[in-house]
């Protein structure tokens, strides 16, 4: 006897879709990989004056005036716990941006707010669609 196993499982909410998405894959990957730099310099310029003020408050910190991030509590915690995030030139993938509409992904958990199951239901970008 043959089972089927349903997933039901939400899409991915990025957050950021105006940088985890692009029609251009080289465009896409600037945009990361400016996205990245901008979090970077935010992460080692804290930990550094948090060295000096031990005091100091990541809310009082970041730079919430520009376009190159989007902070969520997912970020900021990424900072306070010093996490470092890195491209991977394996998370562009292709995906379907809001039903139909062929798009290139950046499919990190870092920079993607809520991935619910879709690495459970796609390990792989080769992982066949049933």
């Amino acid at each position: 006897m043959q089972f089927l196993t349903l997933y039901i499982a939400g899409g991915l909410a990025s957050a950021r879709d105006a940088y985890c998405y692009n029609s251009s894959k080289d465009s896409l990957s600037n945009t990361i990989h400016e996205f990245i730099g901008f979090y970077e310099k935010q992460r080692n310029d804290f930990q550094l004056a948090k060295r000096e003020n031990k005091d100091l408050k990541l809310e009082e910190y970041l730079d919430f005036e520009t376009v190159k991030v989007t902070w969520n509590r997912g970020l900021k915690n990424d900072i306070l716990r010093n996490k470092t995030i890195t491209f991977h030139n394996q998370s562009v993938v292709k995906s379907l941006y809001r039903p139909f509409f062929k798009q290139q992904l950046y499919f990190a958990q870092e920079l993607n707010d809520m991935v619910y199951q879709i690495p459970k239901l796609f390990p792989t970008s080769t992982e066949k669609n049933k």
